[in-house]
């Protein structure tokens, strides 16, 4: 459900970029994403994407707040859009990198590119520790 709200997103945020954060919660060797949150940024372009830490930060802590006290949900990564066929960039291996490093634990980052006819294609990262690496999305 997550992946189709982004894809929905994405198509109406043409021409520009568009992202936020991801919820979901860890298990020992996965990230499962269950929800995400859109965190416009009203100045992003046909190639740029700016996430405010402090509008991620309200919305992340209003949705906390709706759920149940012994919820799993939790942030567990970022995601953003690709308007043109373009995988993850340099500068989003980059953010992700750092993210990671201030989070102590294994951060996702899901890249939608623009893959014509409305469709999209999901690029999936994750940052563990100092490394980056390509992951498989089910």
């Amino acid at each position: 459900d997550a992946l189709a709200e982004a894809c929905a997103l994405a198509k109406d945020r043409l021409p520009f970029e568009t992202g936020g954060i991801l919820l979901g919660w860890r298990d020992v060797n996965r990230i499962h994403i269950a929800q995400l949150i859109e965190v416009r940024d009203l100045t992003a372009g046909h190639a740029t994407y700016e996430r405010s830490h402090r509008a991620a930060e309200e919305a992340l802590h209003k949705t906390l707040a709706a759920q149940p006290a012994d919820t799993l949900l939790g942030y567990v990564g970022e995601w953003h859009t690709h308007p043109a066929p373009q995988p993850p960039s340099r500068q989003d291996r980059k953010e992700l990198k750092a993210i990671g490093r201030r989070s102590g634990r294994p951060v996702a980052m899901v890249v939608l590119a623009a893959a014509g006819a409305g469709q999209w294609t999901p690029f999936v990262l994750i940052a563990a520790g100092r490394t980056v690496h390509a992951a498989m999305s089910t």
